[in-house]
């Protein structure tokens, strides 16, 4: 009972790492699937590139 139980929760994790993965794959890679990912990986993209950007007064 108790391996039947584990082995569907370890399933159940295992679909969701996957999708997990296509979803990041996807959204670095190619073409995100709508356009506010596109906009935040832009914006991930920025911050990286010039930190200070988040310290600056507006």
């Amino acid at each position: 009972m108790v391996k039947r139980i584990l082995k569907w929760i370890g399933a159940i994790i295992a679909v969701l790492a996957i999708a997990l993965g296509v979803f990041l794959i996807n959204l670095i890679c190619f073409r995100p699937w709508s356009l506010s990912l596109f906009y935040e990986k832009v914006f991930a993209e920025v911050v990286f590139d010039h930190p200070e950007l988040l310290s600056r007064w507006a």
